[in-house]
């Protein structure tokens, strides 16, 4: 059952060039740096694309968003003790199952108040083909996701907060691996700015440096392997904050 995949992103793509992308994600995660982007899927939604990461470190990134709803298991997985199996395949649980996730795997979190049937009969067979069933008033959709083995992970909501959330986790820890310390934080005006929706074919790409007296965090805007835009931020040694400026 493939729920949320469109096909947009690896369509027509050679082996080669999976093979080659996987491999600069394992290199990326050895050296602190993320990629990622946005898209409109209309209807209020979008899509964040990020990697590398895995359905753990997501997972804890939207605990707190998930609580109080349930998680529909999209994946064709049995059902753990306690939920109820779906009858196309899957499951529906409490919300906090989420810390449990592993890829690859599909998921999404629903409104309390739906049904195992319902979610059968109402949720498409493609999120990104139709956002405005997925995110219906009757299902309460406040994100889907899905993370696949290679680290690669599409997030979709029209809730900011599940966005801001998720890129804020990645972004830190890309520091923390760069930089071998604490990350320091990310305005949340700065999360909503990156995550404008972006041109197809556009992707950032996040590094960190340490220049000694202070540390940068780089955001490359790409398309076809030129740079188009870059944005330098920069924190203290041992300063709590990222700043868009030469000032701490």
């Amino acid at each position: 059952m493939v729920r949320l995949r469109s096909g947009r992103a690896k369509m027509g793509t050679p082996h080669s060039q999976i093979a080659v992308q996987r491999r600069r994600i394992i290199e990326a995660r050895r050296r602190g740096t993320a990629w990622f982007t946005v898209h409109d899927e209309g209807s209020g939604v979008r899509s964040l694309y990020l990697a590398p990461t895995n359905a753990q470190e997501l997972g804890a990134a939207l605990y707190p968003l998930a609580f109080g709803h349930q998680l529909a298991m999209l994946s064709p997985l049995p059902a753990p003790a306690g939920c109820q199996p779906l009858p196309s395949g899957g499951w529906l649980g409490p919300g906090r199952a989420i810390l449990g996730l592993r890829e690859p795997v599909q998921a999404a979190v629903v409104g309390p108040q739906v049904r195992a049937e319902d979610l059968d009969h109402l949720f498409p067979c493609s999120v990104l083909a139709q956002p405005e069933h997925a995110f219906s008033d009757a299902l309460g959709t406040r994100f889907c996701l899905d993370v696949e083995g290679s680290q690669h992970a599409i997030l979709l909501s029209r809730d900011p907060e599940v966005h801001c959330a998720c890129l804020e986790t990645v972004l830190e820890r890309c520091a923390e691996q760069g930089l071998s310390r604490l990350a320091p934080r990310v305005t949340s005006q700065a999360l909503c700015e990156l995550l404008e929706p972006m041109p197809l074919g556009q992707w950032r790409r996040v590094t960190t440096s340490d220049e000694g007296r202070y540390h940068v965090l780089q955001i490359e805007t790409a398309s076809a392997g030129q740079v188009l835009d870059r944005r330098r931020w920069v924190a203290a040694p041992q300063g709590s904050q990222w700043n868009a400026d030469w000032s701490w």
